[in-house]
């Protein structure tokens, strides 16, 4: 048992540092906070929390069913490039003042993002076919739950930060240049990983 709490809680701490470099869920929870207020982020920290939960424990209990790399991988990479560009365009055409529809709309929007996101599978992938392969229900449960956790605080770290009224009165007069621009990002970010994905791809194709 010990063991186990040893290595869950080194694939812990280093999904920490996966959970703690921005990316394009981190981009969207900023994004809704930044011009909403922190309220309006909390749908899109509980998604993507939810979904970190969700992809730890397939991967647990697969136990290596989902792709550490390859072609397989490439897929779930092409989904969400076309779930980021999808993402960019919501972004770029949303409005000032969040209603329920775009609260949920929101949630949606960030849980599936990251429920494809590439480098979350790949890392239980490999941590739940590798250090914990044979782990039971307890500590796969227990990864999954941290992951959330982990997902959960730092999401929430960046809504209150970025939340305050302070920041707001920063954007209020920016508030187009400040949307666009996150749409911009996300854009980049999903052209990036499509080309990636189609590039591996390719490389794979018996021809």
């Amino acid at each position: 048992m010990e063991i186990w709490a040893g290595t869950a809680g080194q694939v812990l701490a280093g999904y920490a540092l996966v959970a703690m470099t921005p990316g394009p869920n981190v981009l969207l929870v900023a994004n809704a906070a930044t011009l909403h207020g922190a309220r309006a982020a909390l749908p899109r920290c509980a998604a993507n929390a939810l979904a970190v939960c969700l992809v730890a424990g397939l991967a647990h209990l697969g136990s290596g069913a989902l792709p550490r790399s390859g072609p397989a991988l490439d897929f779930f990479a092409l989904a969400s490039g076309a779930l980021l560009l999808l993402a960019a365009v919501r972004v770029a055409r949303s409005r000032p003042g969040p209603s329920r529809c775009c609260l949920r709309a929101g949630f949606w929007t960030s849980f599936r993002v990251a429920s494809v996101n590439p480098v979350t599978i790949a890392y239980f992938a490999a941590a739940f076919s590798g250090p914990l392969a044979s782990c039971g229900a307890a500590a796969g449960g227990a990864v999954a739950a941290g992951a959330a956790g982990l997902s959960l605080g730092v999401c929430l770290a960046w809504a209150l930060l970025l939340g305050r009224p302070a920041v707001q009165r920063a954007v209020v007069g920016r508030q187009t240049q400040f949307r666009l621009g996150t749409a911009a990002l996300l854009a980049i970010v999903a052209t990036s990983t499509l080309v990636g994905a189609a590039s591996g791809i390719a490389e794979a194709a018996p021809f």
